[in-house]
């Protein structure tokens, strides 16, 4: 046979389909290769066989014999069942046959009737013999005759009885037989119906057919190729060496370029590329004698930013009803714009990433045309693209900066002036239609608002805890800032000493993370939730107070034996005081109740920009009424957006609102924060309320800003990808960073892998021939900048050597009216010098000079309390009023007061200070690179209010020997001295 099936194979289709559907396989196959049809049943009687005998066979399998046994018996070859006989129809003789038993029992019936009928004759013969009285030999012989007649009746009868027995049993065979013929009748109908159905089914199999030799000719040609790349690599194998270089072209493949991409896109700096190549290679036991070195991998990059320019070029102008969003930052000392737009679906693409000269709006457009530019430089339409870009700008979105707003009216005019050009009817439009055409919608960034929130929420928290205290209580002073609260300094040092790689010098992360473990995991909490200020803008005061009040009992009891540093003891310090966890608090439950539900609604993109008016008009009336209803606002009652807010249940939140032992200082903190983020809210969002320019928005300002974001965050992670570069590699330049920011910002891997291999390959030789001019222009524009920075720097020098100028010069006015009236020290020198005077003017005129002298040359910084000393003018009635001579010299004696006061805390004793007014004195000074002594006299002295007086002296003196020192332009700025050395002192 041409099929070779052996004992084992059948055995183990028999095990994995069962006994059936394994005699249809073995039915199939026989039938293919051989004219022979066994019944179905043959072919499971024979597999049954085969089953009995491995059975038998498996049992001695452990003997060498048995085994030797088992093994020819499985590799035998299986020998199909021979053609069963076919069901015969009934023969013609068996008919026959059965026709003739019932003729012969007819006859032996009727034979018997006869000799019946005959035996009754002859007993009524013999009846009338007797009675005629026949002759005794006549009787004897009827006798006779009828003895012979019952003895052939009895044979009769049994031959009868025989037959009869014989037909029943014919007619039983006959009955099974019309049995058998009714079944086979109803199998012969199920039969035909089956073979009207394999009809169909070869009909459709034959269709599929068709289109299976279809697939088999393409998998032929795949296999065709499979074939000839297995013989490539074989001979690649054979060779084992690789080559990515075409010596021809000088140049490395596409392909090998393509994966330098992608390893770059993957952070793998350039010097380490060809590492990363060979040791991916050695894996396969491969090698290639030529790599690129580094710094054609830094070319390489730059053909990505092509590529991406390729991109924006190609996708960009068929779109329409562009956001344009911008913002700009500063990074290690340069100032960087970055600009990006979405389309209708809501897509980001990064346009460009490029440093700036100054931050003006016109600065900004101007790098905006360079980047349009270098996405035209890949066009064959010169100019088109950028223009058809700008003029499918409907929308912008940027923070409140007024550099951005004046940005923004640039960009319209631009866009305004290439209108035209483009667009095909122009001309025949009204003018209201021109407008409407040129009009862009200005957005600004709701999520900069929650920045606004917690600079108002901190001046709010400052403004109650001097209420609460005379003077705010402070572990270490040096952790102070101005204008900020208690509240804000606590939130800020905490999450400093404590979060994730905020202070690794002070800082005990890692041992507070141990600590509070178990108390974390048993909240279902995996990490620990404060996080570092730096890095975070939105948002991170409220969310980080939330965290810090549901732990701040963990902290202080942390705390509390683990202060080893002046970071620790400060947050114990403050963290102990109720006034500023109440005020933490405060924050919280503004984070978890307004600014969290706010920020989820502007993170969500089902929501139009639009729709944000309904929710900025429930914010404002929000915080107004929960200003008025505290009870409802801190037990988490109010929701600020109605059913779409969405608040964060957790136990920070369980936390909040649970009754705390301060929570009247919370009240109090929130009565004054509520209503002043009502107030900034109605001022930040004052577009989208009532009375707003997006109040009544048409269908048609909805289409232009449908693929508008409600906030500007795409920008700050750029911002961020790019502060994350500049880190790990400190000396990657400008074009470089763009490349990488764009790359993989805009997806242009995925969008280059999109296109067939030969249109691939041409992109990138294309991209490899604009590298060279890339780099040049790169280069006019870095020289550009350069060479406007020095002139900006030049001009800001300039600018700040007048401004020092005019502040030398002020100085110098105030030292020469203080040499002519002399320094007040005590209020009885004070009165003293007033008598002298005789004209309310000119005591005016030496009340203002001894101010103005101790602001600004002494910088006599007055106490709490003493804020207004220093003003000449009062508000009264609305107006500005000139302060009575009286009022001026009260400030004077004030300021006299507070410098004695000072001193007197600040020396030990009155015989520590050293008196050196009247005293001569000398001093060095560098003039021309030559060092020069004078000496002087010194006519007046000042104690120093620093902390280190004791050893440090302010003295004034006046030069006596060279007068013309006294008129050089230095003599201003040295009258005031700190003496640092006295060579003569008489």
């Amino acid at each position: 046979m041409a099929t070779n099936i052996t004992y084992s194979l059948v055995i183990e289709k028999a095990k994995s389909l069962g006994k059936n559907e394994c005699a249809k396989w073995l039915q199939e196959i026989h039938q293919t290769t051989s004219s022979a049809k066994p019944h179905y049943m043959s072919y499971v009687s024979s597999i049954t066989s085969c089953q009995r005998e491995h059975s038998k066979l498996i049992k001695s399998k452990n003997r060498d014999s048995g085994r030797s046994k088992y093994d020819i018996f499985m590799c035998d070859t299986y020998v199909f069942p021979e053609a069963s006989p076919q069901l015969k129809k009934p023969k013609d003789r068996e008919i026959a046959c059965n026709c003739s038993y019932r003729e012969a029992c007819i006859d032996i019936a009727i034979q018997l009737k006869e000799k019946n009928t005959e035996n009754e004759q002859l007993k009524s013969e013999i009846t009338n013999l007797k009675k005629t009285k026949v002759s005794k030999l006549t009787v004897k012989k009827m006798k006779a005759d009828i003895v012979n007649n019952k003895r052939l009746v009895r044979v009769l009868e049994s031959r009868l009885k025989s037959k009869n027995a014989s037909l029943r049993r014919i007619r039983l065979k006959q009955s099974r037989a019309e049995t058998k013929n009714i079944k086979l009748k109803v199998q012969l109908e199920q039969m035909e119906k089956n073979v009207s159905q394999l009809k169909e089914i070869i009909n459709q199999e034959t269709a599929i057919s068709v289109e299976l030799q279809e697939e088999v000719q393409r998998k032929q040609a795949e296999y065709d190729n499979i074939v000839a790349e297995r013989d490539w690599l074989a001979e690649m194998v054979e060779d084992n060496e690789l080559s990515f270089y075409d010596e021809n072209g000088n140049k490395y493949l596409s392909e090998l370029r393509e994966c330098i991409y992608m390893l770059l896109e993957l952070n793998v700096s350039a010097q380490n590329v060809e590492k990363v190549i060979r040791t991916v290679l050695k894996l396969v036991n491969k090698h290639t004698y030529r790599l690129p070195s580094k710094s054609t991998v830094l070319t390489m990059n730059v053909e990505r930013l092509v590529l991406s320019q390729t991109q924006l070029n190609e996708q960009l102008p068929d779109k329409t009803n562009f956001t344009f969003y911008t913002d700009e930052t500063t990074k290690f000392g340069t100032k960087y714009s970055g600009y990006h737009t979405s389309d209708t679906e809501g897509r980001m693409y990064v346009l460009g990433h490029r440093p700036l000269v100054t931050k003006s709006g016109q600065d900004t457009l101007s790098v905006l045309n360079e980047i349009l530019q270098d996405i035209d430089d890949r066009s064959k339409e010169a100019d088109m693209t950028a223009k058809r870009i700008l003029i499918n700008i409907s929308a912008t979105m940027s923070d409140r900066a007024s550099t951005e707003k004046k940005f923004n009216e640039l960009l319209q005019e631009l866009r305004s002036n290439v209108l035209p050009e483009l667009h095909g009817n122009w001309n025949a439009l009204s003018e209201e239609d021109q407008v409407a055409a040129s009009s862009v919608l200005n957005f600004f960034c709701g999520l900069h608002g929650l920045v606004h929130f917690a600079e108002s929420a901190n001046q709010s928290l400052a403004e109650c805890e001097k209420g609460f205290f005379q003077d705010r209580p402070i572990h270490d002073k040096s952790f102070l800032k101005a204008k900020e609260s208690g509240a804000l300094r606590l939130v800020r040092t905490a999450c400093k000493a404590l979060a994730r790689g905020a202070d690794e010098k002070s800082g005990k992360f890692k041992d507070f993370s141990s600590f509070v473990k178990d108390f974390l995991s048993d909240n279902g909490m995996h990490s620990l939730p404060l996080q570092p200020f730096r890095g975070n803008r939105f948002n991170i005061l409220f969310e980080s107070a939330a965290s810090l009040f549901f732990l701040h009992q963990k902290i202080r009891e942390f705390l509390s034996g683990n202060q080893t540093n002046n970071l620790l003891k400060s947050v114990l310090f403050d963290i102990q005081v109720p006034e500023y966890m109440a005020g933490v608090k405060a924050l919280a439950l503004i984070s978890r109740l307004v600014t969290g539900p706010l920020w989820s609604l502007l993170e969500d993109r089902t929501i139009h920009v639009f729709d944000m008016n309904i929710h900025y008009l429930q914010l404002v009336i929000f915080l107004n009424e929960a200003a008025t209803d505290m009870e409802s606002f801190i037990t988490g009652k109010m929701k600020v957006f109605g059913d779409a807010t969405v608040v964060k249940h957790d136990p920070i939140l369980e936390s909040l609102l649970a009754p705390w032992e301060h929570d009247d200082k919370v009240i109090i903190y929130l009565q004054v924060a509520l209503p002043a983020l009502a107030e900034l809210s109605r001022k930040m969002y004052a577009d989208h309320l009532p009375g707003g320019q997006w109040e009544h928005f048409t269908d048609e300002m909805k289409g232009k800003a449908s693929g508008t974001q409600k906030h500007n965050k795409f920008a700050e992670s750029a911002f961020g990808y790019l502060d994350q570069l500049l880190r790990k590699k400190p000396n990657v330049s400008v074009l470089a960073s763009e490349a990488y920011l764009m790359f993989s910002a805009n997806r242009t891997h995925t969008w280059l892998n999109e296109k067939d291999e030969h249109l691939k390959k041409h992109l990138i030789e294309e991209a490899m021939r604009d590298v060279k001019r890339v780099r040049s222009d790169f280069q006019q524009r870095k020289s550009e900048i350069e060479r406007k920075h020095k002139e900006a720097v030049a001009l800001s020098i300039e600018k700040a050597k007048a401004l020092e100028q005019k502040r030398i010069q002020k100085l110098e006015r105030y030292t020469d009216r203080i040499i002519y009236y002399g320094l007040w020290q005590s209020e009885d020198a004070v009165d003293s010098a007033l008598r002298e005077l005789d004209s309310v003017t000119e005591k005016k005129e030496a009340l203002k000079c001894q101010l103005n002298f101790r602001k600004h040359v002494l910088k006599q910084n007055p106490s709490d309390g003493l804020e207004d000393v220093y003003r000449f003018s009062k508000s009264e009635n609305g107006k500005r009023k000139d302060l009575t001579t009286e009022e001026l010299t009260t400030n004077v004696k004030k300021l006299v007061a507070h410098a004695f006061t000072i001193t007197a805390e600040n020396d030990n004793s009155e015989t520590d200070r050293v008196i050196l007014t009247g005293k001569m004195v000398e001093h060095k000074f560098a003039q021309n690179g030559e060092e020069i002594w004078y000496k002087g006299r010194v006519i007046s002295q000042v104690f120093s209010s620093t902390d280190d007086c004791s050893s440090t002296k302010l003295c004034f003196y006046q030069c006596h020997e060279n007068t013309s020192f006294v008129n050089c332009q230095f003599r201003s700025s040295q009258m005031f001295m700190q003496v640092t050395l006295l060579k003569n002192l008489h």
